[in-house]
């Protein structure tokens, strides 16, 4: 950016960052009515791959500890490859922020520290996932009443379950300068 009439150059500082992946083993629980059972994890897929969470709408907590062997920086943030719809992020205790929009992302500054690390993030999805799975209601009673004004809904023959929860690696960015 040149700012007036003369050869003088505003420079913008630039950073340098690393990624480090996590390495770590999860345990999800669900949280809402018709909650699945508790899943242990090293790799996170969406719910919707398990027959018994398919057709879940509600929220699932994962938890995990990792550790870092380095010091710790001063800028760090934690990225997710994909959240499914909205997740709150608390790093050792203290909460950190919320994702929902790209980049999935939220900064960690301050509450990471080397050792051992706990991590708990609660993600909420769709509520279509258990309209859905729902058993079609009965139209007889508004028919019987009202006549044949009510058809059957088309929508459950059609759509699939929305993905939902944390999808692929989470990793840290932290930077170096």
């Amino acid at each position: 950016l040149w700012v007036g009439s003369g050869a003088t150059a505003l420079q913008t500082p630039s950073f340098s960052y690393e990624d480090e992946p996590l390495s770590m083993s999860w345990t999800l629980s669900f949280e809402g009515g018709n909650a699945p059972a508790k899943h242990e994890l090293n790799e996170l897929v969406s719910w919707t791959t398990w027959p018994d969470a398919k057709f879940f709408s509600g929220r699932g907590v994962y938890m995990g500890k990792f550790f870092w062997n380095r010091p710790v920086p001063q800028r760090a943030w934690l990225r997710f490859s994909r959240v499914a719809e909205v997740a709150e992020v608390s790093l050792n205790g203290h909460k950190a922020g919320v994702v929902w929009t790209p980049p999935s992302e939220t900064e960690i500054s301050g509450w990471l520290q080397t050792g051992t690390n706990s991590l708990v993030i609660t993600v909420a999805n769709l509520p279509l996932n258990g309209f859905l799975g729902a058993p079609e209601e009965d139209l007889r009673p508004l028919r019987a009443a009202f006549g044949d004004r009510f058809p059957a809904p088309t929508e459950k023959q059609t759509a699939k379950p929305a993905p939902s929860g944390l999808i692929g690696p989470v990793s840290i960015r932290w930077s170096r300068d």
